[in-house]
């Protein structure tokens, strides 16, 4: 995933914004794998294979 798409992914949950948490394998521009975190619900989406699963299981 490119790092520069950060800015226009949101929470599928709540429509917030979502952080890059600490600890990602790629480098300044790419996430290969890691783990972004909204920042209203703190729901956890995780990268894999540098694609975000943002898919929630249940919508509350």
């Amino acid at each position: 995933m490119k790092i520069e798409l950060l800015e226009y992914l949101i929470c599928p949950k709540c429509r917030q914004d979502l952080d890059l948490l600490a600890g990602y394998k790629g480098d300044d521009e790419d996430v290969v794998e890691g783990k972004l975190q909204c920042k209203n619900c703190q729901q956890v989406f995780i990268i894999q294979n540098s694609i975000p699963n943002l898919v929630v299981d249940n919508f509350d």
